[in-house]
């Protein structure tokens, strides 16, 4: 059905979308040593797997539940990515004052 409503780029652009969010989990399952950190990544990649073979059965982003959470583990495929990160800072913002 995405073939229909969005034609040859737009089946490529959700192609890409997904792998590019399987890829960033799976390279955090490779960087991460707690057991807790694999699992949540081997559960965020079944997840998008999921996600692609429902998007092949039927016209999945006409509802939205599932556009919301498509959204919501994609972002967590990414903030997976970045926690794991070896060149990671923490950093924090603090509010400046206006005297100096």
């Amino acid at each position: 059905m995405t073939l229909i409503t969005g034609g040859l780029v737009g089946v490529f652009a959700l192609a890409a979308f997904h792998i590019t969010c399987i890829s960033l989990a799976t390279v955090a399952l490779r960087r991460t040593d707690r057991v807790e950190d694999r699992h949540l990544c081997a559960a965020l990649i079944s997840a998008q797997v999921v996600a692609v073979l429902v998007g092949l059965t039927f016209d999945s982003f006409s509802f939205t539940t599932f556009s919301f959470t498509l959204a919501l583990l994609s972002g967590l495929c990414g903030a997976v990515w970045r926690f794991t990160h070896p060149a990671r800072t923490v950093r924090t913002s603090t509010v400046n004052r206006l005297g100096g």
